[in-house]
């Protein structure tokens, strides 16, 4: 049964916050809505201003000027596009009940039936409505207490008071929707009765007032349907949950009858000792209570302490990242540049060979051609000579031909400059010699000294990079390796935190069970007691009268008895918790027929008083202690 009651409440509690959230969308669907219509018209009358602040003499304002009338025209026009729609609709909503034959008044009687109907339909919605919001209302505190037993009461009222203000701006958005809508309907109106004059004004008059009534009708029907279909929800919901409680209440019945039977088996205990009990057992949980209060901070403590070193490991293992990160580049650096290196040694390794090449083809070629050095040069200044030889010979056979001896002169010039060119050329060629000569005197030198030992100097060099490139791999390797390490280090400390976080939490997690259901057993403990409470009241009472009724019995026995002693028990004093039976001997020994013979004296009446006194004086301190373990599971609740 317990277990029922457990699933049901939590689709209670589902089917409560589902339709709180529904009701949430809403109210977030208008503010949107009506924060979205301020925002465009601050926006529109923002631009309108910048408009008319810029507009100014010359073209410039002009089109300023212009651009505003644009917007105005656009509004106007807008406007008249609304117009239009409400008159269409207004059109076929007449046209609708002239089908159904709304239009059909015999009398003012009808007139005066509608406005009962709306005055009743009226009244419904306000008395709906009422219903509507006590419910949203009651759904909204149960929803708050449901999600956030924390939530302040500051909080709660400003979310109430943000929903009233959005009703507010609700009903006056509705009421000047229906000012809208009934300042058109007269335009509506006017403008018939402008165009199609009627001869009976007051059938117009009927019309126009039987028109609005069916269209408030209608709207209040279509309200009223809403409304009921909330309510009629809501009542579904009501019955659900008192069919739940219904069923909790027998299971609860059903408890309360085994338990007064486990009760009626007990021995007679005497009730100070109960109350010793019940005080012992709640200054238990109370210290109980202090110590898993106590545990849950230490817990709270070492958990932000164990997320504090786990994010300073992390950063940690953040900047190991990043140095391992920087050595791997500078590794990258250091085989880029051994790169570099190798191909600068190949190119100056290559240059090397073809200088060899070049100088061992100079050599072969001067050794061809050692006995006469300068016989190529002298072979083409004999083919220059030869060239010049045919030259003149050809201007000779010109010269001897006709019409040539203008040309004369000019050819006589001509010649004397290329035997001037000729010299000179030949003074070159000498020259050009000299230096080849000097140029591979250089070259020879060149290459049996100081190449030599630029080789030599360029391999050391680069045998001293490689081995310092080697030192360097070497210890970046190493420091790669301690990094890895240390980083797998850090994984294990981190998995073994966590372990120990995860622990810390389910014990946590596991007392804060433990927690609650220590507190639902004293909540049953505390219902049981209140229900013990109410039924030990009950039999003093029935104990009272019992001795009223033995009071005039002893008055009637012995009329001379003192006065002003009574055994009556104030009403302004504290009942709370009797013993059950206390006094079934006494009511079984007085009745009618023994009272004669068993009737008590003074003393044992006024013993009887002072073990009243008692009872009552215990029933005070146990009373006292109920109200104290209440006030103590209350600040556990909000807690």
């Amino acid at each position: 049964m317990a277990h029922q009651a457990h699933l049901s409440r939590e689709e209670l509690e589902a089917v409560l916050r589902r339709q709180i959230r529904e009701l949430q969308h809403e109210r977030d669907d208008e503010r949107r809505k009506r924060d979205n219509t301020q925002r465009g018209y601050e926006s529109l009358v923002h631009n309108i201003t910048e408009n008319i602040a810029a507009s100014g003499a010359g073209p410039a304002g002009s089109a300023n000027r212009e651009l505003i009338d644009d917007i105005l025209k656009q509004a106007d026009r807008e406007k008249e596009n609304l117009q239009r729609k409400i008159q269409d609709l207004e059109r076929r909503l007449k046209d609708e009940w002239s089908k159904r034959g709304a239009l059909d008044y015999g009398s003012a009687g009808q007139l005066r039936a509608l406005q009962r109907e709306l005055d009743i339909i009226k009244e419904d919605k306000i008395e709906l409505e009422h219903k509507f919001y006590e419910e949203k209302r009651k759904s909204n505190e149960l929803q708050r207490r449901l999600d956030n037993p924390l939530l302040p009461n500051e909080r709660a009222n400003r979310v109430e008071r943000d929903n009233e203000f959005l009703r507010h701006d609700k009903w006056k958005l509705e009421q000047k929707l229906k000012e809208e809508k009934r300042s058109s309907e007269e335009w509506r109106q006017k403008y018939e009765q402008a165009a199609y004059p009627r001869h009976n004004p007051i059938e117009d008059d009927l019309r126009r007032r039987i028109d609005t009534l069916n269209q408030q009708v209608e709207d209040l029907r279509r309200e009223r349907g809403a409304l009921q279909m909330k309510v009629r929800q809501v009542e579904e919901e009501m019955e659900a949950k008192r069919l739940r409680y219904d069923e909790v209440q027998q299971a609860y019945q059903s408890e309360r009858r085994d338990k007064e039977n486990l009760k009626k088996r007990l021995d007679d205990i005497g009730q100070v000792s109960q109350v010793q009990a019940l005080n012992n057992h709640n200054a238990r949980l109370q210290k109980e209570v202090m110590e898993l209060r106590e545990s849950k901070g230490k817990i709270t403590s070492d958990l932000e302490d164990s997320q504090y070193k786990l994010g300073i490991e992390e950063k940690r293992t953040k900047d190991y990242g990043a140095k391992v990160e920087e050595m791997a580049h500078e590794i990258r650096s250091m085989e880029h540049q051994k790169k570099r290196t190798e191909i600068k040694l190949e190119a100056v390794l290559n240059e090397k060979q073809e200088i060899e090449t070049k100088l061992h083809n100079k050599r072969e070629n001067e050794e061809k051609y050692q006995p006469g050095r300068q016989q190529i040069p002298h072979d083409d200044l004999e083919e220059e000579n030869q060239k010049l030889k045919n030259l003149i010979r050809k201007y000779e056979d010109r010269l001897k031909s006709p019409g040539t001896a203008k040309d004369l002169e000019l050819l006589t010039a001509k010649v004397e400059r290329l035997e001037e060119e000729k010299k000179a050329l030949r003074n070159d060629c000498d020259k050009y010699c000299e230096d080849n000569e000097q140029l591979r005197k250089q070259i020879e030198s060149f290459y049996t000294g100081r190449m030599s030992q630029g080789l030599s100097s360029v391999e050391t060099m680069l045998q001293e990079n490689m081995k310092r490139m080697e030192r360097d791999k070497e210890y970046l390797q190493r420091k790669l390796e301690d990094a890895e390490r240390e980083t797998e280090d850090l994984r294990g400390k981190r998995a073994e935190q966590k372990k120990r976080d995860d622990s810390k939490i389910r014990d946590m997690i596991r007392k804060e069970k433990n927690f609650k259901t220590e507190r639902d057993r004293l909540e049953h403990e505390i219902d049981d007691l209140k229900f013990t409470n109410k039924k030990l009241e009950e039999q003093l009472k029935q104990e009272e009268s019992k001795i009223i009724e033995t009071e005039r019995d002893f008055d009637k026995m012995n009329p001379r008895r003192k006065k002003g002693v009574s055994f009556c028990i104030p009403n302004d004093e504290p009942q709370s918790i009797l013993k059950k039976g206390s006094y079934t001997d006494e009511r079984e020994r007085i009745n009618d027929e023994s009272i004669p013979a068993s009737t008590p004296t003074y003393e044992d009446l006024m013993k009887m008083k002072e073990e009243i006194g008692k009872l009552q004086s215990g029933l005070m301190s146990l009373e006292k202690d109920n109200r104290r373990r209440e006030e103590e599971n209350q600040r556990i609740e909000e807690y």
